[in-house]
């Protein structure tokens, strides 16, 4: 799941991470939200300094979507940096079947392990993150996966 750019952070051309689809994610979020009896009540694109989509229903429940990746997370409460992410079965079919891959409480909890050595930060859980990326970890210390992948870090 730590896939390179994942962050938004790179300092090489050949880092830069692929950009999600706008249009393509805010039209299947109001099929979405039609399809289970809700509406959306705000749709806001990745800004600074946050790195994800952010749609909020009328059920107050929130779809996240990582700038970059087809990676989904669902919450019942985002503000600022702190986000309380949630499993919703009907949720997660729907937006399985479109094709993004849904993250569960469980891969958004997972504990991101971190080992310095010699003055370097290394991050043990597998993952592709660039140098630009570990230098923002380190600076914001982040404790889970989901940390890193729905971040606010300027």
């Amino acid at each position: 799941m730590l896939l390179n750019g994942i962050t938004g952070f790179y300092d090489r051309k050949e880092d830069e991470p692929p950009i999600m689809d706008s249009k393509e994610f805010k039209r299947f979020c109001f099929q979405i939200a039609r399809l289970i009896g809700e509406r959306v009540i705000f749709f806001t694109k990745p800004h600074y300094p946050s790195n994800y989509y952010e749609v909020k229903l009328s059920n107050d429940l929130y779809i996240l979507l990582n700038a970059h990746y087809p990676y989904i997370a669902f919450a019942d409460f985002v503000e600022d940096s702190k986000v309380n992410f949630i499993n919703d079965s009907s949720l997660h079919n729907a937006c399985s079947a479109a094709g993004y891959q849904v993250l569960t409480v469980a891969d958004l909890h997972t504990p991101l392990k971190i080992a310095e050595k010699t003055g370097q930060l290394f991050v043990e859980n597998r993952n592709s993150l660039n140098e630009a990326e570990i230098a923002q970890i380190k600076n914001w210390k982040p404790k889970t996966v989901g940390e890193v992948i729905y971040n606010c870090w300027d």
